[in-house]
């Protein structure tokens, strides 16, 4: 990795970092961005899919935490009315 790789490009106008590598203008100046600073349609496309696969990642491993949170919950309830049902039995013994 080159030295400028690790640093957000700059505005050829007013030196600022580029707030956005997709917009056509400077977010600071309003000057035009040249095309090799913003990102290439593939991409954003790369991005996106990338984004998504983590999206879906992050949704799955809630959903699969919700199941197992619903399952504990149901022993625990299942244990409860067991546990009161015995303590009902030995008051009535």
């Amino acid at each position: 990795m080159e030295p400028n790789q690790s640093k957000s490009p700059m505005c050829p106008s007013c030196s600022k970092a580029l707030l956005s590598r997709t917009a056509t203008r400077c977010s600071w100046c309003g000057s035009v961005i040249p095309d090799e600073l913003r990102f290439t349609d593939e991409e954003i496309e790369r991005a996106e899919e990338e984004l998504k696969k983590s999206s879906e990642a992050i949704d799955r491993k809630e959903n699969e935490r919700k199941i197992r949170d619903g399952k504990r919950s149901m022993i625990e309830t299942a244990f409860e009315l067991t546990i009161g049902t015995i303590i009902n039995l030995i008051k009535k013994s």
